[in-house]
């Protein structure tokens, strides 16, 4: 598929976890939040799946996490997910944003 090993994605040379996330790509939108940034959620944002309020609307404006993944990918295929920002909050609580609806408020480097 490609002529030589320096062409080849990030994603394609690394883990299983690598392929459903590239975390180095140089043509991203993203060069303002990687991986490890803490963030806080800047927008109104109404998720259901929040483990203290199941089934019931629960506005996460103000909550801050830390990014663990921006999806590019998906079993090795490539994908425009329309909300690839990945935050963890907690143990048991994640959500996916886009790029306009978190901020960042620092790095781990």
């Amino acid at each position: 598929m490609w002529e030589d090993k320096e062409t080849v994605p990030k994603a394609y040379r690394c883990s299983a976890l690598a392929r459903f996330v590239e975390f180095g790509r140089k043509n991203t939108k993203f060069k303002f939040m990687k991986v490890g940034d803490r963030v806080c959620v800047k927008n109104s944002v109404v998720v259901y799946h929040h483990p203290q309020n199941r089934s019931q609307p629960f506005d996460i404006k103000g909550m801050e996490g830390e990014v663990v993944a921006i999806v590019h990918e998906w079993h090795g295929r490539p994908v425009s997910a329309n909300w690839p920002v990945l935050v963890q909050f907690d143990k048991k609580f994640k959500a996916h944003f886009k790029e306009d609806e978190v901020e960042s408020i620092s790095s781990e480097v």
